[in-house]
């Protein structure tokens, strides 16, 4: 149900966000220089106030750092895992004195130190006043009017230190988990639509059962799972009762008992991890690693919320007990540059150093890629990927749609639902170029280049694994709660106990693995690799080779064990010590001199023919020949630091030595940051009427610069090329705070900072479409898809450019930015990949405060991919402009599937149980042997209603022996069974609804069968005269003395009719039953076998399968069918049998039911003696459109016997 007031009340808080630091005019400078976010500067904090900080002590040896992390993972090195042990690591890299002198300097000011790490890493605390004196910093609070922080502010006093880190602004982008998908979030999402039939086909496997998909089984076999490897999972706050969750996910997925220990960093308070969803996150992280490395011992390291995330690399560095590392969370990057250089420098620049120590040390770190698609983070493509996945010293996984059939499985991408809805969870897995990393030198050549105008950024994700919700994955919560999850949380610990696997098997630490597996991918050794070919994330799509869905698809553990024993792989050749200006290279400024030199080694070191380049997100920003120096035996070159390039960057050397290639790389960051408080990112603004800009350079080490020049450039992105131009280029200097006037399309931007200045803001030109509008197919499942001549739902609502919301509207009471949200135009287009428009629909406003409408597919479109393009105008006179907006989702277009649904039995008491069975087939008749699809059981009557109540009371339908089946059970006395949306008993024609998709994005939109349910009314062995229920209950061995009609009932067993005149109206009789001087009307009924004594029979659109006609008795047949009648010798034979019995007690009949007699289908009857293996071999032979089939088998078999049963088939729908 929409909820049009919280709409507005989550519109209000928005837009007023932004207030603080646009202020009504143009934006001034914060007064402590820039804020993150949205945020403003309120002033010096409470000198009492007590704060936590993290410093950092530079390491030594950078570059060193960097080139062990590449020359132990790369096969063909000689380092190739050779890591470096704690001794080494202390040695070569440790500012053991810097770092003890710091903590003199903390002490001495009496800060106290909560945690240390790697001789490198400090947490302290203390009073505000006491850190203001110790750093010579201010310590300022910030706020958006709802949510604080505190932040050091100003120029710091000189030391062995970088400068400090006094912010709790980390709890901002780690208060809760990001990439966790619960059906509670999907089925969220479904309940807002009304009166449209969208399904919702549920479904979930034990996490076990996807090791088959990676080929673990095949490791398994050979007694790998983990054991003697220690793994780790970084989670924050914590989970109170994991241990409890995690024995009885081990008892209910029989598994045995997990080898976890927690270790906190820094401040462990676990009771927080349940109110900000940490504790279900770390439930599933632990649960996904132990479901494929179930005997790895697991080490759950819980991080407090306050602290930078280099801070916990660097803690887990220097412990060095896991061989792997999971990490399921990251920051969107489109957010970094509003959250300023100390964040930055913490979060990104630093976690990236420890990363490559780490590895260098073997460690294997591993990141979810993120759950928004390819544009769902951000506005538009760039800046969507998150850190740190986009790490290259992290092994980012994205996610995949992964279908079990026995011992069969199919992996597709875990596409997106067909519009990537802002910061939302469903988008799909999230992949792109990095705008914070450029490509590494393994990625080349492999990734496809980045389109025009995007970033030379590294390629997100690298692998993927099992993330879909559809179907989803079985895991422990709180309370012991059994949820169905997805999501590349899911991914990266699977990732993460598949690496064990290879750990084990290889008995070594695998470091960074990602040379290895391009280099694989790149030697054409793709057994190592299960390929997803089809799918997609708007506006990436996956095929054949690498894509930015699911990279080079998913791990088959099985076979890329091969490639690491005893160093197998493709050689790489021998790594390049890239030393920078001596070994420290951490910053470099614009213009400075860069003297590069390489020690290659090896009987060709003096052969060599080498490049030296700085590569960054433009590309090749400077480069240089090298030079052999015989005296020193190094090679060198000398490059200057360009200034037309800023960020991170490489310096890389690449060539070859003796015919063999050389690579290697150390990272710097090059130039100023630019601290971004305006555009805020993701929000619309109107720059016609002038968009706010307020952006101040910082140095590396913290101090504000208002003397560099550098350009300000507006890119817009063109969805329909994928590809983005430039709008407006203008220069600036220092510290600028202005307003840009420019005319725009409408749609999605980014404010790109060039030359010696780095940073980026994606924003929104016009209204934005892609906060609150939803596209959904008819079946609500991923990937989105439609087939020809159905139809997408689209809803939702504008936000206007935050500019109107200061206007007065002239329309209506109130700002523009009401009116234009509220009275907008609204329309969608399908749109093929040359341009074309196929269809257009018109999205009216609903009373229920949205815009919704179908955009329908045409007949006759060829499967592929179709963008769906949505526009908004409002013609304002109070702003003098018309406001418009434009947003792009897409769906995948196929043929629909086609079904036949028989149910056995078809008539069952209240409680009972029902198999369902579904012959599902692609146009041409092939079975549909992987997909999602399930059945909605509901009373006949609320068929128009399934999509309300599909997301709550559907049953799975598994594939087996070429048929989709599933039992489900109605309501009952004790249970209400499969129907849990109802409330009551309900007797009467219950229906099954059929719905669901194949692996291949083909929908089958609706298929149903019926069953007859009783009411809660059994009659069994009883004597039945007046007084009893005569519709809608089941009798069983009775005795009926009754004149007048039985209807919509079930009779069972040996039912006996004396003396009475009975009709039997809707009537399932699949036992025996006896007219004993009695005159029975059957209509609209079945019966397996009817005899008659002394009776008349007449039969009325109706089917028996045998009717044993005693003496002086007859029967009637009109518009039935009947499949044999028997008469004189039988019934002989027949009385011979009872003649011991009484007649009225007929007790020996019991025994005599027709064994041979087996009813030929007209509805859903069962087949009597019929195997089930026989019941599915006999529906595959039901073709769609042929036979009884769906509610033609009704028409058709009436309209064989009679015109007048077309009437029937308006109240009653049999199949």
């Amino acid at each position: 149900m929409r909820k049009t007031a919280a709409i507005a009340v989550i519109l209000t808080i928005m837009a007023f966000s932004l207030m603080p630091a646009l202020g009504v005019g143009p934006p001034t400078a914060p007064s402590g220089g820039p804020s993150p976010y949205g945020f403003r500067d309120a002033g010096p904090a409470p000198p009492n106030l007590t704060v936590t900080g993290v410093i950092y002590v530079p390491l030594r040896n950078l570059p060193l750092i960097f080139y062990y992390a590449q020359a132990v993972s790369a096969p063909g090195s000689p380092l190739y895992h050779r890591f470096l042990t704690p001794g080494q690591v202390r040695e070569l890299f440790y500012p053991t004195q810097e770092f003890n002198e710091t903590l003199a300097h903390l002490r001495s000011y009496g800060l106290r130190v909560l945690l240390t790490a790697a001789d490198s890493i400090i947490v302290f605390q203390g009073q505000a006043w006491q850190v203001e004196r110790a750093f010579g910093v201010r310590v300022d609070i910030f706020t958006n009017g709802s949510v604080s922080f505190y932040e050091d502010v100003g120029p710091v006093a000189k030391g062995p230190w970088a400068y400090p880190y006094v912010s709790n602004a980390a709890m901002l982008v780690f208060d809760r988990p990001q990439f966790l998908l619960t059906a509670r979030e999907a089925a969220a999402v479904l309940s807002r639509l009304e009166g449209v039939n969208v399904s919702f086909p549920l479904q979930a496997y034990p996490m076990t059962a996807l090791a088959q998909a990676y080929n673990a089984t095949a490791l398994y076999s050979q007694g790998f799972n983990g054991s003697g490897v220690t793994v780790g999972v970084l989670e924050f706050y914590g989970d109170p009762t994991l241990s409890q969750d995690l024995a009885y996910f081990d008892e209910e997925f029989g598994l045995p008992p997990a080898n976890v220990t927690v270790v906190p960093i820094g401040s462990y308070n676990p009771n927080l991890g349940v109110i900000t969803g940490w504790a279900l996150e770390e439930d599933l992280d632990v649960e996904a690693v132990h479901s494929m490395a179930p005997g790895a011992r697991i080490v759950v390291y819980v991080a407090s919320g306050e602290l930078p995330l280099s801070a916990a690399i660097a803690f887990i560095d220097g412990q060095d007990q896991v061989s792997v590392l999971g990490q399921s969370f990251g920051v969107p990057e489109a957010f970094l540059s509003s959250l300023g250089w100390s964040f930055f420098y913490y979060n990104v620049y630093l976690s990236d150093v420890y990363y490559a120590l780490g590895a260098a040390e073997g460690i294997t770190f591993v990141a979810s890629s993120g759950d928004g698609g390819g544009m769902g983070y951000s506005a538009g493509p760039i800046g969507d990927v998150p850190y740190p996945a986009s790490s290259p010293w992290v092994l980012a996984v994205g996610g995949t749609t992964t279908y079990i059939s026995g011992d069969s499985s199919l992996q597709t991408a875990w596409s997106s639902m067909g519009f990537d809805q802002l910061l939302q969870a469903l988008g799909g897995s999230t992949g792109g170029y990095s705008a914070v990393e450029p490509m590494p030198w393994w990625q080349e050549g492999v990734a496809p280049a980045p389109p025009q105008g995007f970033p030379y950024g590294r390629a997100v994700p690298d692998v993927a694994a099992q993330a879909s919700l559809f179907p989803g994955s079985l895991m422990v919560g709180e309370g012991n709660q059994t949820l169905v999850v997805g999501g590349t949380s899911e991914s990266a610990e699977l990732v993460v106990g598949l690496l064990a696997l290879l750990a084990q098997a290889s008995g070594s630490r695998l470091g960074l693995i990602a040379p290895l597996l391009y280099g694989l991918y790149s030697s054409g050794d793709l057994d190592a690799f299960e390929p997803v070919a089809f799918g997609y994330n708007v506006p990436w799509t996956a095929g054949r080779g690498y894509n930015l869905v699911t990279g080079l698809g998913a791990l088959n553990v099985g076979e890329l064990a091969k490639y690491l024993e005893a160093g197998a792989g493709p050689a790489s050749g021998p790594l390049a010590e890239v030393l920078v200006n001596g070994n420290y290279t951490a910053f470099m400024a614009p213009g400075q001199p860069v003297n590069v030199s390489v020690n290659v080694g090896g009987p060709y070191a003096s052969n060599c023919s080498l490049e030296a380049y700085v590569i960054s997100l433009e590309g090749v920003a400077a480069s240089a020949t090298m030079r052999y120096n015989s005296t020193l035996g190094l090679w060198e070159a000398e490059l200057t630091a360009p200034s037309n390039a800023s960020g991170v960057v490489y310096v890389e050397v690449r060539g070859e030595c003796g015919g063999v290639a050389v690579r290697g790389l150390d990272e710097a960051f090059l130039g100023y940051f630019g601290s971004a408080v305006a555009p805020v990112p993701l929000y619309p603004y109107a720059p016609q009427l002038g968009m706010p800009v307020a952006v101040f350079p910082v140095s590396p080490m913290g101090n504000m610069s208002f003397s560099v020049a550098y350009n300000v450039t507006v890119l817009e992105y063109r969805p329909l090329n994928n590809t983005y131009g430039q709008v407006i280029s203008v220069p600036a200097m220092g510290g600028n705070v202005t307003e840009l006037h420019f005319n725009a399309s409408p749609g999605y931007a980014v404010l790109w900072l060039r030359g010696p200045v780095y940073g980026f803001v994606p924003f929104f030109i016009g209204s934005s479409l892609q906060y609150y509008f939803m596209v959904l197919p008819q079946v609500f499942s991923q990937p989105g898809s439609a087939y020809p001549g159905g139809w997408v739902l689209i809803e939702g609502l504008p936000v206007p450019p935050v500019e109107t919301l200061f206007i007065p509207s002239s329309e209506v009471s109130g700002a523009v930015f009401w009116a234009a949200a509220y009275g907008s135009n609204v329309t969608a287009e399908l749109v093929a990949p040359n341009g074309t428009v196929l269809s257009e629909a018109s999205l009216p406003m609903t009373y229920q405060g949205y815009y919704a409408g179908l955009l329908r597919v045409p007949q006759g479109l060829p499967p592929g991919y179709y963008l769906v393009v949505l526009r908004s105008s409002y013609n304002s006179t109070g702003a003098g402009m018309d406001i418009e907006g434009y947003g792009v989702g897409m769906i995948y277009v196929a043929p629909g599937l086609r079904a036949s649904v028989q149910l056995f039995p078809s008539a069952l008491p209240e409680g009972g149980g029902v198999e369902v069975m579904a012959n599902i087939t692609y146009p041409n008749g092939t079975p549909v042997r992987f997909g999602l699809f399930s059945a909605t059981l509901l009373p006949a009557a609320l068929t128009g209603l399934y999509e309300n109540v599909s997301y709550s009371v559907e049953v799975p339908l598994q594939f087996s022996d070429g048929v989709w089946e599933a039992e489900a059970y109605l309501p009952g006395p004790s249970s209400i069974g499969n129907a849990t949306y109802y409330e009551g008993s309900y007797g009467g024609e219950w229906a099954v609804v059929v719905t669901g998709e194949g692996a291949w994005g083909d929908q089958l939109p609706y298929s149903s069968a019926y069953a007859w349910l009783g009411r809660n009314v059994v009659y069994r062995g009883v004597n039945l005269t007046s007084g009893f229920e005569a519709s809608g209950a089941v009798f069983e061995d009775v005795t009926i003395m009754y004149n007048g009609t039985i209807s919509w009932s079930l009779m069972e067993g040996l039912v006996r009719v004396v003396s009475s005149r009975l009709t039997l109206s809707y009537v399932d009789s699949p036992g025996v039953i006896v007219a004993v001087n009695s005159n029975l009307t059957l209509r609209y009924s079945t019966a397996s076998a009817l005899i008659l004594i002394d009776s008349r029979a007449r039969l009325e659109y109706s089917d028996v399968g045998e009717v044993i006609v005693g003496p002086r008795s007859n029967v009637s047949v009109a518009l039935s069918r009947v499949g044999k009648v028997v008469n004189g010798t039988a019934w002989s034979a027949l009385t011979n049998a009872i003649s011991q019995a009484e007649l009225l007690g007929l007790s020996g009949l019991e025994s005599m039911r027709p064994q041979h007699v087996t009813p030929r289908v007209i509805t859903t009857t069962p087949i009597q003696g019929v195997t089930k293996t026989q019941q599915a071999a006999a529906l595959r032979e039901v073709r769609p459109g042929q036979g009884w089939t769906l509610t033609a088998a009704v028409a058709l078999s009436l309209v064989a016997l009679a015109v007048m049963i077309a009437a029937l088939t308006l109240t009653r729908r049999k199949s």
